[in-house]
Parts: structure tokens; C-alpha cells; sequence
């Protein structure tokens, strides 16, 4: 009998071109040892071969991680490379900006014998410029519609008081900011943004795209 280690904290990743930091928070309900490793992506499975295969061609050219020079040693081509702590601490410095794709294997140990592993991959995106400290995109979860939007986007956010917003460009330039949950974007171009929320309890960002 046994119950799979729970992962939380996995928001979608986000850095700059400095530093990637992230504390991933694990927990297993019957107490076995959990340990994360560096793993590498895989290809998509199908009905006819269900098992997922190393491949680049499931993720397309844009993720810059499965290019020539990125390796299971060095996913993100940095100069200081990915690695993971024992705490669950995920690390990297001096990386390009870009989309990456990267993966961990969480496995778990009862009395000294592997009894599991489980095989995850994530999406992390690294901005020139643009500053994201460790956990500041998990402290608070809002809505955000509608979304895709053309001339305002609503922020809901029922169990926080909204102190002030800010909109992003993918690079990290500051475009606007507010402090009402009805904001106008039509002065935006079209393309995908990011928008950031402050309030009582913590930060939140989201992805939005202006049509």
C-alpha cells in the first residue's frame, strides 16, 4: 500500500536573465523519503506506442532547451547549470531568455529501496529585465476574463483586497498600472502580456492576451 508524493507549488516558472529560484514544496503521506532529480523532457505518447519516448519533435523549435549545446548536464545552456537540492530548491543563473522545457523525476524510497518515481515536465519562461523572486507567483490565485480580451479584462479576486495592478510585456517593460479591478487595455497592441496584482496577502501575476 502506498500514496504518491504530493508537489506543490508549481505554478508556472518564471525568471530573468540573472537568476532562476524556486522552492518546490513535497510531501508524502506515508513519510517515505522524497527525492528530485534533473530529468529530461519527453516526446508525446500515442495510442500506438504509450510509453513517451525522448523526442524534440513533440515540443516544437521554439523550446530552446531540446536545441543542439542543451544537455540532461547543462537543459538551460547557463552559465551556472540547473540543478535541485535536496530541500526541493530549483536553481540556475546566467541563462538567455526564452522559453525552456525541463523535467524532474520525484522519487520515493521506503527503508532504503525505491518503491516509485514520477515523471514531471514543466515550461520555464526567462525575461531580460524582468524581476521574479521565488514564490512570487504562487502567493495568491485570482481570475482574470474575459481572456483573450480586446478592450478591458476583469480582476476578480474574492478572498484578497486588491492593492494595485501592473501590465508587462513579455520583456519586462512596465506598460501600466492601476489599482481597479476593471482595467482598460485598448491602448495595448495585440499580443500576450503579463499582468500582476498586489494585495493584502501576497502577488499574483497571469499571462493575458489582447486581441
Amino acid at each position: 500500500v502506498n500514496s504518491s508524493p504530493i508537489m506543490s507549488n508549481l505554478y508556472p516558472f518564471f525568471g530573468n536573465n540573472f537568476v532562476f529560484h524556486h522552492t518546490i514544496i513535497s510531501s508524502d503521506l506515508d513519510n517515505d523519503v522524497v527525492v528530485q532529480t534533473i530529468a529530461s523532457p519527453q516526446g508525446g505518447a500515442s495510442p500506438d506506442a504509450p510509453l513517451p519516448s525522448c523526442s524534440s519533435t513533440f515540443f516544437g523549435n521554439y523550446i530552446l532547451g531540446l536545441n543542439p549545446n542543451y544537455s540532461l548536464q547543462n537543459l538551460l545552456n547557463s552559465t551556472v547549470p540547473l540543478s535541485v537540492t535536496t530541500n526541493s530548491v530549483l536553481h540556475a543563473e546566467g541563462i538567455l531568455g526564452g522559453e525552456y522545457s525541463f523535467a524532474l523525476d520525484t522519487k520515493e524510497y521506503r527503508n532504503g529501496a525505491l518503491i516509485s518515481t514520477t515523471h514531471s515536465e514543466f515550461s520555464l519562461n526567462i525575461f531580460f529585465g524582468y524581476v521574479a523572486t521565488e514564490n512570487s507567483l504562487s502567493q495568491v490565485a485570482f481570475q482574470l476574463f474575459p481572456n483573450p480580451a480586446s478592450h478591458r479584462l476583469t480582476i476578480s479576486l474574492p478572498d484578497y483586497m486588491l492593492k494595485g495592478y501592473e501590465i508587462f510585456s513579455l520583456e519586462g517593460k512596465k506598460l501600466a498600472s492601476g489599482n481597479e479591478t476593471n482595467v482598460d487595455i485598448r491602448a495595448l497592441a495585440a499580443g500576450m502580456y503579463i499582468l500582476s496584482v498586489t494585495t493584502d496577502k501576497g502577488v499574483g501575476r497571469q499571462f493575458f492576451v489582447k486581441e
